[in-house]
Parts: structure tokens; sequence; C-alpha cells
């Protein structure tokens, strides 16, 4: 293990270094509380396990040059992450330093079974290598993050709604350690919003503030939340909880039982099954030519982006339903940053702007004001790094 012969306070040094990136000595007392005496002693036995360099000086204030120090580009030290997702599969190699290395993606049928899974997460981590050169050698940690609710610590897919299309194969098979068995260790397990959460909070735009939500609107609508450094986790660990808000009651069935869901308003498939039922009414729009049932979110998405009036009047009402639910979820946690994240987020600006809109005009009502910063989701924020990023906190003794 990477961090094994050092104290928590020197990881707490470390973190520190490879958060700013560039560090000098008395930046990184103020950020961590260490005295100057015992700052001294863990830089040099950082400099000493070859975690840190020294990278140059800083600024004089009137006597010598304070050094500087940052970690070294050259070491090899890599962490893996894989995220089975809903409609794809990916996977990332991760540099200590937090430089993606690489990030591969491939397209994959909600009914893959796990043992055809394990195959491609095999030839797709050969490639990874194959592309950077790394040497497995020289991987020193392993996450999984999988888009359903799990047994993080039997390490095995649960049953839930958010799984009810899976392969029924996946339940109760031992996915985390026939994944460690690839890579030869065992990794780190969590669900795909709860990557994206530690990848922005330790290296995203996340990383800034201790009040930190995540709201990712694609086939599924899911918050995550990070308090304090914390994750906040729903109950159970149903990953779908916020999708499955009641916002109307007596609203449309979902899949759960309830009615009125979040989900069932604003998802992906709850635009196509709209935006469908309104040409069959005889609605005019550009898609007119398509047949029905080939119209695919992303084609509603970019005649929405074209200015089609129906695309945008569907988007928006959709939009216009997750902001509600998200404003009730931040009026309760008060978060300082709403990162946004997933397809429909990424792929309409019709959408994101509706949202923004919708919890910034409901929050003010309730708060007076609305000082919440929305920001987009960085590479760090892709659920495969932030598996990545978990395996290497996880080595730091940093749990969520």
């Amino acid at each position: 293990m990477v961090f094994d012969n050092l104290t928590q306070e020197a990881i707490q040094v470390f973190g520190a270094i490879q958060k700013r990136k560039i560090s000098g000595k008395e930046e990184l007392i103020q950020a961590t509380g260490i005295k100057s005496t015992t700052m001294n002693r863990i830089l040099e036995r950082l400099k000493d396990e070859g975690l840190i360099l020294v990278c140059g000086e800083g600024d004089s204030t009137g006597g010598r040059r304070p050094l500087l120090y940052g970690l070294d580009n050259e070491k090899k030290i890599y962490f893996v992450g894989v995220n089975i997702g809903f409609y794809h599969l990916d996977i990332s190699i991760l540099h200590y330093s937090g430089k993606v290395e690489v990030l591969l993606k491939k397209p994959y049928p909600l009914d893959t079974g796990p043992e055809q899974t394990l195959s491609d997460i095999r030839a797709m981590y050969e490639k990874a290598l194959h592309k950077t050169g790394i040497d497995p050698e020289d991987i020193c940690g392993c996450g999984l993050c999988i888009f359903c609710s799990l047994d993080r610590i039997q390490g095995v897919v649960l049953k839930s709604v958010s799984a009810e299309n899976l392969n029924p194969e996946w339940f109760g098979f031992p996915i985390k350690q026939r994944v460690g068995e690839i890579f030869g260790m065992t990794p780190v397990m969590e669900t795909s919003i709860n990557s994206v959460c530690i990848g922005e909070h330790c290296f995203g735009n996340g990383r800034s503030y201790s009040k930190m939500s995540v709201l990712l609107c694609s086939n599924a609508i899911r918050m995550g939340c990070m308090q304090n450094g914390m994750l906040i986790r729903p109950a159970n660990n149903i990953v779908d909880a916020f999708g499955h808000m009641v916002i109307e009651v007596g609203g449309r069935p979902c899949r759960c039982g309830n009615y009125g869901c979040v989900g069932t308003y604003g998802s992906a498939s709850a635009i196509v099954r709209t935006f469908r039922r309104e040409l069959r009414c005889g609605r005019a729009s550009a898609l007119n030519g398509m047949p029905i049932e080939d119209i695919t979110v992303y084609n509603i998405l970019h005649a929405g982006e074209d200015g089609d009036q129906l695309a945008v009047e569907v988007i928006t009402k959709a939009a216009t339903m997750v902001g509600m639910a998200a404003a009730n979820y931040i009026n309760l946690t008060n978060p300082e940053i709403l990162i946004c994240a997933g397809l429909l987020m990424e792929n309409s600006g019709v959408y994101y702007k509706t949202v923004k809109e919708t919890v910034t005009r409901i929050t003010r009502l309730l708060q007076g004001k609305s000082d919440l910063l929305f920001m987009p989701r960085t590479n760090m924020g892709k659920s495969a790094v932030g598996a990545a990023i978990t395996a290497m906190e996880a080595q730091m003794g940093n749990s969520y």
C-alpha cells in the first residue's frame, strides 16, 4: 500500500499538496494546523518516500525565498476505476497526482450478464494499459462503482427499482470479488452517483466547498450530497431515493408503486414518452418525418436546442418538475454549490437553464436570497474517474 509508512499527519500534508498541486510550507501550515517543526519533519519524510519533491521557490517577503513542494509527475503510482453504468461501461486510470491518464467508454446493453461484463472489463483494462504504456505492477488500488443500489460490504447488487431491468444473473453475484480477481486487489465499491460526488469533492468543482450536492439527470434522476467531507447516504443505500420523491399527489404512476415521483416527469425516458404521446395527438414538430418509435431523447434535445416548439415545451415541463424537487432538497440540506451532471444537463441548454431558474426562484422565496452556485461536472466527476479517486482516498484513510 502506498501510504502504509506514513502517519496520519503526513497523509494530511500529502493530501494538501495533492489538492493544491504546488504549495509552500506556510501555506501547508495554514491548511493543516500542523506546527512548523513538525511540518519540517513531515516534508522531509514525504521527500524520502518519493511522494513529493521541491519544484521551485516562492516569492520572498524579506528573507530567504520559500521552497515550493509538489508531486512527482514521473512517479509510477496509479489507481484504476471501473463504472458499470446504465447504458455504458467505463474504465479509467488515474495518476496519484490527480491526472487522468486514460478514460475509456463502451456502450453497454442493460441486459448484459455479469460474466460478459467481467470479460469486457478485462479487455478494456488491457486496452487502457496498452494505450498508456502503464505497467500493471504500478496499479496500486482499484475502485468499482455501479449505477444501481448495492451492498458495499458484501459486494453484491441489491434488488431495487433501479435494477428491475437488469439481467437477473446480477443479483447475488459476487461482483466485488470477481472484479478484484481481474486486478489482483479488492476494489473499493460505491454507487455511481457517490463516485461522482467524491471525484468532484476531491479534485473537481466541489473541492473548495464544505457543502456540495450533485444533481444527475439522465435515465434516472439522482441527487448526491457531501456535507463536511462526508456523504449523506439515503436509507438502505437506495440509490434512486431522490428520483422517487413524490412531487404531484395522484400523479403519473411510477414503477416503484407510488404516483407522482419526480422521475416519471423529468427523466430521459419520461421526456421520450411525453414527446411521442404529443406527436400521436397530432402536435407539429420538426421530428414529424421520423417514425415515432425511432425518436430518441437525443433527437428531442437537439430539436429543443434548434428551437422546435414542441421539444422546448416538453423539455421545459420536465426540467421544471426536477427543479421543484431539487429546490425542496436544497432548502433542507443548504449546499453551497450544486453540480449539474447527466445527459439531460450536459446536452440541453433548455433543460439546464430551466432547472437553474426553477431552483433559484423557489429557494429565494423561502430563504430571501439564493447564493447557490451552479457548476457543471468536470472530468474528475466522471463515474469511473471518481471510482479511481475513491480507491486512492481509501488508501489515504479517507472514508466517505
